[in-house]
């Protein structure tokens, strides 16, 4: 059996886009109210669970040192406020940027002991004896060395301090 179509009238189109017209606007309003609905939604349990933690990356790690020069131990007599003798024992380090090379520090030598000698004779014993002065010698001991015509000068390392 065969069928057939029944021939479409102005009246049956009319029919049929009304009701794909009303297809289509139900479909945009349920559209639209679920798409409110997930906003609200996410507005609400969003605000109960607090702002996002920021993690923070790991700092990187300091470079690791280039040359480092191992100089010989200092001994120095200091003086106190009212005249007296201390002996003082130093051993020093001075750590060198990557690029700086022992063949470049070596003949350098002599001028460094000369200044670090200079600064320690000129220490007093009570600046010798407080703890919290010895960033401030580091730091000057660094200074003076590097103004001595050493090039890449990092750090200075106090390795052993001994006043009496």
């Amino acid at each position: 059996m065969a069928t057939t179509k029944a021939p479409q009238t102005a009246a049956n189109k009319t029919a049929a886009n009304k009701t794909n017209r009303g297809f289509n606007m139900v479909s945009v309003m349920l559209s639209t109210v679920i798409a409110a609905g997930a906003a609200v939604g996410g507005t609400y349990f969003g605000a109960h669970h607090g702002p996002a933690q920021a993690t923070e990356l790991p700092a990187p790690p300091p470079p690791l040192p280039g040359y480092t020069l191992a100089l010989a131990p200092f001994m120095v007599i200091t003086r106190d406020a009212e005249r007296g003798n201390h002996p003082m024992r130093v051993v020093l380090n001075i750590e060198f940027t990557e690029a700086t090379t022992e063949a470049s520090v070596t003949p350098l030598l002599l001028r460094i002991r000369d200044t670090v000698l200079t600064q320690l004779r000129e220490l007093s014993y009570e600046d010798a004896a407080n703890p919290r002065h010895m960033a401030d010698l580091r730091q000057s001991l660094a200074t003076h060395v590097t103004e001595a015509g050493v090039r890449g000068v990092v750090r200075v390392l106090v390795t052993d301090f001994v006043v009496q």
